[in-house]
């Protein structure tokens, strides 16, 4: 169902945030360069 569905991505992405975390930052820096 929905509500484990979002449980189960919320724990993968609390438990890999070495994977995400420097993706996040650079699209980050790339907005601001852009002025957004």
């Amino acid at each position: 169902d929905l509500e484990s569905g979002l449980k189960a991505t919320f724990e993968w992405y609390k438990e890999n945030e070495a994977w995400w975390r420097p993706r996040k930052a650079a699209t980050e820096a790339k907005y601001a360069t852009l002025g957004r």
